[in-house]
């Protein structure tokens, strides 16, 4: 292994001597500027757009509820973190036949623990690479920073209930989220800029810290774009 990575480098630097010396320059400046991209650029950001602190009149409330069509779910809030002092968010998720989240792909909550418990129907749940049918009566306790995803496959509805512990806010993100324009439709930008601002349900294609690095990196940029971190109700 260490020869291989000693092959590697040696094949690195040969290259890099055999470019010309403007090509070499340029090589510098180009990174040169991402690195100092990648500090001035959340700092310009938080002096321009200070943090948005919602009115409580739209803080998330128990009754709650956020349809999205796209994934052919329906989520209701039963407790919120205003309700449990922050000790943990309860939901319950309704999935059409053949909706849920997991449509929009698996997803890691990196500092929640996730308890998914189904009322009605069945309901398929993939849990790293194992994936369980899971039917009504049963549970299951995803831990914090396991990529996992929730889908129906049956062709009736299935009703799940979902604890997640502790809050952290993840019903406030939950309400931004569907205003965005919901799981699968905020489209890629939007989420990234959500889930930075909340740290929270990042797309589990990758390691959670590349992740956090490109929303880190696209954040900045998307917010001087005027991506907004918060969505007002629709008036």
């Amino acid at each position: 292994m260490f020869e291989q990575l000693r092959d590697r480098l040696d094949f690195v630097i040969d290259a890099w001597h055999r470019l010309s010396p403007r090509a070499r320059q340029r090589i510098v400046i180009a990174a040169a500027g991402v690195g100092i991209y990648v500090i001035v650029a959340p700092i310009v950001t938080a002096l321009v757009f200070a943090p948005h602190v919602p009115p409580a009149s739209d803080l998330p409330r128990i009754g709650t509820l956020m349809a999205q069509p796209d994934i052919k779910s329906t989520f209701v809030f039963r407790r919120t973190s205003a309700d449990t002092g922050g000790a943990f968010v309860e939901l319950d998720l309704l999935m059409e036949s053949g909706g849920g989240p997991g449509n929009a792909g698996a997803h890691v909550h990196p500092d929640i623990e996730e308890r998914i418990q189904v009322l009605e129907g069945v309901a398929v749940v993939r849990v790293g690479r194992t994936e369980r049918t899971v039917p009504a009566g049963n549970q299951l306790v995803i831990p914090k920073g396991i990529a996992h995803s929730i889908r129906n496959a049956s062709d009736r509805f299935a009703l799940v209930r979902e604890r997640f512990t502790p809050a952290a806010n993840v019903d406030y993100y939950y309400v931004q989220v569907d205003r965005a324009g919901g799981f699968a439709g905020a489209g890629r930008t939007r989420m990234a800029m959500l889930s930075t601002w909340f740290d929270q349900q990042y797309p589990a294609l990758v390691p959670i810290w590349m992740t956090r690095l490109g929303a880190f990196l696209i954040a900045p940029t998307a917010r001087l774009a005027g991506v907004p971190t918060y969505y007002p109700p629709a008036s």
